[in-house]
């Protein structure tokens, strides 16, 4: 991938309970970036402390983000 391409990334963030017995909360990203590391770093970057990673990436996401209106650089909660 050239450093002008950006591609679609699912990033997944779980966070741990807080009390035994629940479920942990997942929330779900569709992010336009240049690649994993941006990736991660965006939504870490309003996300902190939660459990961050890629569960899946490609031209079909990078389609998808676009019919969304995403732009580089950005996500969106799916």
């Amino acid at each position: 991938m050239g450093a002008n391409t950006d591609d679609g990334f699912i990033v997944e963030s779980q966070a741990q309970p807080a009390e035994e017995g629940r479920a942990a909360t997942l929330m779900v990203f569709l992010v336009l970036a240049s690649d994993e590391t941006e990736a991660l770093g965006l939504v870490e970057a309003d996300h902190p402390g939660l459990e961050h990673r890629i569960s899946s990436s490609g031209p079909e996401i990078k389609a998808q983000a676009a019919r969304l209106g995403i732009e580089p650089g950005t996500y969106r909660q799916i």
